[in-house]
């Protein structure tokens, strides 16, 4: 089984300027994260996708899953500190679906 992870919990702080984090930034007429969900969403082998993202843009990405159809949504985990920690609660988000699956 092969699942995808989509780093989602940055304030996109290099990024002078912007009014927002850089994911959820437009380009193109979509949110650049939607690209990201669109790509995951069209890959058979992939099984499953964790989102890690600040649980205040869950409803904002909910309606996003919806939008392009990403049938293999599982859900979010809170973002960490740092990238790597981010990575580390996907992972236990993904460990616990996965036992609960079984």
């Amino acid at each position: 089984m092969i699942y995808a992870v989509i780093l989602s919990g940055g304030t996109g702080s290099r990024m002078k300027g912007l009014p927002l984090p850089k994911q959820y930034c437009k380009a193109g007429g979509k949110m650049l994260i939607s690209y990201c969900l669109e790509t995951f969403g069209r890959i058979r082998e992939i099984d499953g996708i964790v989102i890690a993202a600040d649980p205040m843009w869950h409803d904002i990405l909910n309606r996003e899953v919806e939008r392009v159809g990403c049938q293999t949504f599982l859900g979010f985990s809170e973002p960490g500190e740092n990238r790597q920690l981010s990575v580390y609660k996907a992972l236990q988000i993904l460990g616990v679906k996965l036992k609960t699956a079984i």
